[in-house]
């Protein structure tokens, strides 16, 4: 055998107190916290990009949206519309709704869900919820179709 003394055991560890490991792992989160800010872009990859939309009415949230906006009905009081893209990356875009685009899809009155349509993102104000958009040309053709399948 060897003339080397037996190397000694590990100490056992200390019972460690989850609640007191919480509050510590706590402590240094806030005092570790960084805040960041967007100031500028650079380059604005994709913003300026179409995308390949549905359109649906803006229903607002609450109560009684179900009762004043039936399923896909425009009202002639609505100002936006919701752009939906067929691209799930790409946020919804609220697109105005101008004499324009009324008088091209139509409206008021009830807009179909399955067509699709170009949309461009157009800007993205910082405290907005979603970017405003800005529909091209006429409608490429209802989902699902070979010709609006194949330019999507």
């Amino acid at each position: 055998l060897t003339d080397e003394p037996p190397v000694p055991a590990a100490p056992a560890p200390e019972p460690v107190d989850p609640e007191a490991a919480v509050d510590d792992l706590k402590k240094a989160m806030k005092k570790n916290r960084r805040f960041a800010k967007v100031v500028y872009i650079l380059d604005p990859r994709g913003s300026r990009r179409v995308h390949v939309c549905t359109l649906h009415p803006n229903v607002p949230t609450g109560d009684q949206s179900s009762e004043e906006h039936p399923e896909g009905v425009i009202a002639s009081d609505d100002r936006f519309l919701v752009a939906r893209p067929a691209d799930n990356r790409v946020p919804w875009m609220l697109v105005q709704l101008d004499k324009t685009l009324k008088a091209q899809l139509k409206l008021p009155g009830k807009l179909c869900k399955y067509t699709y349509h170009r949309v461009e993102m157009v800007q993205w104000g910082a405290f907005s919820v979603m970017p405003l958009g800005k529909k091209q040309g006429v409608a490429i053709g209802l989902a699902g179709t070979d010709e609006a399948e194949i330019i999507k």
